[in-house]
C-alpha cells in the first residue's frame, strides 16, 4: 500500500470517525488514576455518606465544599478524566442536565489530575466548545470513598444516602425526577471488577490431569452470560500454550451480531474491502431487538445485560487460524441454533459511477483551500459506510487513480458536489452483493 494513500486515508478516517463518535452510545474507559487510599471503605447502595471536605473546585462559584452543603440537593459525582474520549463526550449532556434542573441537582465532575492541566483542557477542547462544567480537581479522597476502574463512573447521593452507582447513561430527565421525587429506584449497579484476567479460563477442567495423554479431552467449549465491569476491546482473542498443547479462543460481552461480525471476517483468506453497514445485515428472526439494541426501547446498559455474552473454546489441536474460527463459528450457530454465514443478496445501494464522461479526472485543478488526495476506490467506505448511516456504497466509476477531497463532515450534499467536479456521481440502486446472514434453525 503506498504511503501518501495511508496518510490521506488516516486522515479522511479522523473525520469520519469523529462525526460517528458523536453520535454513539458514550463506551466506558479503563482511568488512569493513581492508586487510592485502600484504608477507606468504599462506600455502596444505601450507605451515608460522611461529611466530606471537597479541597479544589474550578468553574464554579465555591472554591471548596462539603458533602453537607449539598443536602438539599441531588449531587451526582461524575468522575472522569482528559484522556477519556467518552467522558468528555458525556459532559455536554450533563451540562445540559444541570441547565434544566438548576438548583435541584448539582453535577460535579471529578478528576486526579493538576488543576493547571484540566483548565488548559477545558481552554482549548474544540468538542466542548467553551463548556466549562463544575469540576474537582486534584481529587484522592472521593475516588477513594467510590472506587472505580471504569469511567465515567457516576455517584448519585440525596440525603446524604448513596442512592445509585451507575454509568452515564443512566443521567438523564426520567431518572433525575425519579430520585428527586423519592422513588426507590433499582438500577444495575456499576460495579467494576478489579480481578478480570482475559487469559483467566471462563471454565475450569480441574479433572483433566486425571486422564492419560491420549485420552485427554480433544475441544470444550461454552458460552456464560454477560459480565459487567470489566473493559476488555481486544475482539476474538487467541491464547495458546503450545508446550502443554492447550489452545484457546475466547472473547468477552458481545451480542451476537458483533460475534458473528468479527468471526466471519477471520473464517476464510478473502481480504474484503467492506464493513458492514445495517444495509448489509440480513437479520431472519423473530425479534431483532434481541441482536440489534434499539434506542427506543430501553438503555444500552439493560440491553447489554440482556443479551451480550461471553464465550471460551479450548482445544488440543493446533489447527490454522481460519479452521479454528470456523469451528467457533459451527459451536455458536449450533449453541444458539442459528446459522451464521456469507451470502450474495441483492439489496438498495449508494452506487458511486461515472456520470459525465466528457470530464477527465486527471484534468481536474486541485482546490485552492486545504483538500486531502484520496484514492477513488476508498470514498464509498469512508464517505458512507463508516457513518453506518446511509445504504451500502460500492464503486462503479472504473476510476482507479486518486482525487482531492474537502473534509466531508457527513453530509452527502457535499460530497456530491465534489464528485461532480471530477465528474462522477452517485444514485442509490440495488446491488448483489455480499451480506451477512443471520437466521434462526
Amino acid at each position: 500500500m503506498k504511503l501518501k494513500y495511508i496518510l490521506s486515508l488516516v486522515l479522511l478516517l479522523m473525520t469520519a470517525v469523529t462525526n460517528a463518535q458523536q453520535k454513539k452510545t458514550v463506551q466506558s474507559n479503563l482511568s488512569k488514576q493513581p492508586a487510592v487510599n485502600d484504608q477507606i471503605k468504599s462506600l455502596q447502595v444505601g450507605d451515608k455518606v460522611p461529611d466530606i471536605v471537597i479541597a479544589k473546585i474550578i468553574n464554579d462559584q465555591v472554591r471548596t465544599a462539603r458533602i453537607a452543603d449539598f443536602k438539599n440537593q441531588l449531587l451526582i459525582l461524575d468522575f472522569w478524566d482528559t484522556y477519556c474520549g467518552s467522558c468528555i463526550e458525556t459532559l455536554p449532556k450533563l451540562d445540559a442536565m444541570q441547565r434544566k434542573f438548576g438548583d435541584k441537582i448539582k453535577i460535579l465532575a471529578v478528576t486526579y489530575q493538576k488543576e493547571g492541566l484540566v483548565v488548559d483542557f477545558f481552554n482549548k477542547n474544540r468538542f466542548l466548545k467553551g463548556l466549562k462544567p463544575a469540576c474537582v480537581v486534584e481529587d484522592d479522597i472521593l475516588r477513594a470513598y467510590f472506587k472505580h476502574k471504569i469511567i465515567s463512573h457516576e455517584v448519585w447521593i440525596h440525603n446524604g444516602v448513596v442512592k445509585a452507582i451507575t454509568n452515564p447513561e443512566y443521567v438523564n430527565e426520567k431518572n433525575i425526577e425519579a430520585i428527586l421525587k423519592g422513588e426507590h429506584v433499582d438500577w444495575p449497579v456499576k460495579n467494576d471488577s478489579y480481578d478480570f484476567d482475559p487469559k483467566r479460563r471462563l471454565f475450569s477442567l480441574n479433572e483433566s490431569g486425571l486422564y492419560a495423554k491420549s485420552n485427554r479431552f480433544q475441544e470444550v467449549s461454552g458460552i456464560t452470560g454477560y459480565r459487567a465491569g470489566i473493559d476488555y476491546r481486544r475482539g476474538i482473542a487467541f491464547d495458546d500454550d503450545t508446550l502443554k498443547h492447550d489452545y484457546r479462543i475466547s472473547f468477552y460481552n458481545k451480542s451476537i451480531v458483533d460475534a458473528y461480525k468479527a468471526l466471519l471476517f477471520q473464517s476464510d483468506t478473502v481480504k474484503r474491502s467492506f464493513i458492514l453497514t445495517p444495509g448489509r445485515i440480513i437479520l431472519q428472526v423473530k425479534d431483532p431487538s434481541k441482536y440489534i439494541y434499539n434506542s427506543e426501547l430501553g438503555l444500552k446498559d439493560a440491553w447489554d445485560r440482556e443479551n451480550m455474552f461471553c464465550y471460551e473454546m479450548l482445544s488440543t489441536q493446533l489447527l490454522k487460524k481460519t479452521e479454528r474460527i470456523k469451528r467457533v463459528i459451527q459451536d455458536l450457530n449450533f449453541k444458539l441454533d442459528l446459522n451464521a454465514r456469507w451470502e450474495k443478496r441483492k439489496v438498495n445501494c449508494i452506487v458511486i459511477y461515472k456520470a459525465n464522461p466528457a470530464i477527465d479526472p486527471d484534468t481536474v485543478s486541485i482546490p485552492k483551500v486545504p483538500a486531502m488526495k484520496i484514492i477513488f476506490s476508498a470514498i464509498p467506505l469512508i464517505a458512507f459506510d463508516m457513518s453506518q448511516q446511509y445504504p451500502p456504497a460500492i464503486d462503479e466509476s472504473g476510476y482507479k487513480e486518486s482525487i482531492y477531497l474537502l473534509p466531508m463532515n457527513g453530509e452527502k450534499d457535499t460530497l456530491r458536489k465534489q464528485l461532480q467536479r471530477y465528474g462522477f456521481d452517485y444514485k442509490e440502486a440495488e446491488r448483489e452483493i455480499e451480506v451477512m446472514v443471520i437466521s434462526e434453525q
